[in-house]
């Protein structure tokens, strides 16, 4: 699937612009599904081959194929906190939500079948480094740029 970006064209829709998020990410997921499954059969591995083990671990692989996980870097005190107005009443009308890790007002993971949103700073990161730190490190040549918040007091100068 190609990269999408989502953007906002009005303050009404916020809750659609969460919606076609959410939707877009799962087809990703189903999507990265079927192509985990084939790569795993070409090594030999399918689902029957759990047949005879414990119900658990047969359910622990399902969720490892079809789980698709959303990384964020510091996303729980920022990209999740503007979300979640919209985002778990959503989940939570398809009956979707698993199991959260909450931390304060920070949620760390959200969990349902097909998504899980991670924050790598609470589970990947030693604590002190920076994204930027973080992507030097490997090697990448984006850099983490800052936003003009002062500059864009209006919608009129993003036109």
């Amino acid at each position: 699937m190609d990269p999408k970006c989502f953007v906002l064209e009005s303050a009404c829709g916020q809750k659609q612009l969460v919606e076609d998020f959410l939707k877009y990410l799962t087809a990703i997921s189903l999507t990265a599904a079927v192509l985990m499954e084939d790569r795993y059969k070409e090594y030999g591995i399918d689902k029957k081959l759990f047949v005879w083990a414990d119900k658990r671990l047969t359910q622990q692989w399902e969720q490892q194929i079809h789980q698709l996980p959303v990384i964020s870097f510091n996303g729980a005190k920022y990209d999740i906190n503007v979300l979640r107005q919209h985002m778990f009443p959503i989940l939570s009308a398809q009956d979707a939500v698993k199991f959260v890790v909450k931390k304060n007002i920070s949620y760390m993971t959200i969990s349902t079948d097909q998504l899980k949103f991670l924050d790598m700073v609470f589970f990947y990161i030693a604590t002190g480094n920076s994204l930027d730190k973080f992507t030097k490190a490997y090697g990448t040549k984006q850099r983490k740029s800052l936003f003009p918040y002062e500059y864009l007091d209006s919608f009129k100068k993003l036109q």
